[in-house]
């Protein structure tokens, strides 16, 4: 049987930034409310947009962003 508080201490040992940022109200609690139907931490979902975004964006992103460039939810799935 594993040691759950030992594994959680072992993740975060990697996980050293923090990120914080300011959204409408109406939207967080949005999300917040879908995370909790989906049994999903808010952190869980947000590295996993972070990680598919990074995947989809070209190497040469700032060039991308100054041409207009978008990248869809499509593309993140």
């Amino acid at each position: 049987m594993l040691d759950t508080q030992c594994v959680s201490k072992r993740k975060l040992v990697n996980k050293t930034k923090d990120l914080r940022l300011r959204v409408e109200p109406e939207l967080y609690e949005s999300f917040r409310e879908a995370c909790y139907q989906l049994d999903l931490s808010a952190s869980h979902v947000l590295r996993r947009l972070m990680q598919q975004f990074v995947e989809k964006v070209p190497p040469n992103q700032e060039a991308f962003w100054l041409s207009g460039g978008t990248v869809s939810d499509r593309d993140l799935q």
